[in-house]
């Protein structure tokens, strides 16, 4: 699966974009209070792969690379590729946000990544 993810965009349409990956068992409607309290910008929340309204992947094992593409496919359904753009991550939101900065690196302002790991060192 490469299509989009259940997303929802708010915010004036010209005013700077703010991308938010919420963390394991959570949903993109967690960050109302954060999106509430920043009324000029324009936000996307993403449901990751199995949280929310986002299916799950077919793998048992969700591949980093694959949710990235899923993510980059929701930006540019939202309308936002080539946007300047920070991306905020929390806990897994902040994992996928470490993976997803290479990919976004052109339109990237900022990235704010809170209670992450890049992931652990042993391949099993």
């Amino acid at each position: 699966m490469t299509g989009t993810l259940s997303w929802h965009r708010s915010g004036p349409a010209s005013a700077p974009a703010v991308l938010w990956i919420h963390g394991f068992l959570g949903c993109g409607s967690d960050w109302r209070a954060m999106i509430a309290a920043l009324p000029d910008y324009q936000h996307l929340t993403v449901d990751l792969p199995g949280h929310g309204d986002s299916p799950a992947l077919s793998s048992d094992r969700p591949a980093i690379e694959l949710v990235c593409a899923q993510i980059l496919a929701t930006v540019e359904a939202a309308g936002l590729r080539g946007a300047p753009l920070s991306v905020v991550g929390y806990s897994l939101g902040a994992r996928v946000a470490m993976a997803l900065l290479g990919h976004l690196s052109q339109h990237l302002k900022q990235a704010i990544l809170i209670s992450g790991h890049p992931g652990l060192d042993e391949p099993d």
